[in-house]
């Protein structure tokens, strides 16, 4: 039993003509990516010591810088907290200081 193909229209051999050219193409010029060069930089790197913004400070941010050992920036954010929220203060003062005790416990 043979299958016979129904010719295509004119329209449809000249596009599949055509995408096979652009094919044929692309693997003769054999087209590179090219690389950035060095000296540009990503500019939404974020960098190690950027300060995190005021309105983004809260006393979970806080606590997960503590957790995570970084005593700096806890203590800078219960500094920014303070700021925030002048009605916690003495709480966040207690918190500067344990953190403080932390660091020199550390140390010793």
């Amino acid at each position: 039993r043979e299958e016979t193909q129904q010719p295509q229209p004119k329209n449809a051999t000249r596009e599949k003509e055509h995408k096979y050219d652009l094919i044929e193409k692309f693997i003769n010029e054999k087209p590179k990516i090219k690389t950035l060069k060095n000296n540009t930089q990503q500019q939404n790197t974020p960098q190690e010591d950027s300060k995190p913004s005021n309105s983004l400070m809260t006393e979970t941010l806080a606590k997960v810088y503590l957790q995570q050992k970084n005593y700096k920036k806890a203590i800078q954010a219960y500094k920014i907290l303070i700021l925030k929220n002048p009605e916690k203060s003495g709480f966040f003062a207690d918190q500067i200081r344990a953190v403080e005790k932390l660091i020199n416990t550390q140390e010793s």
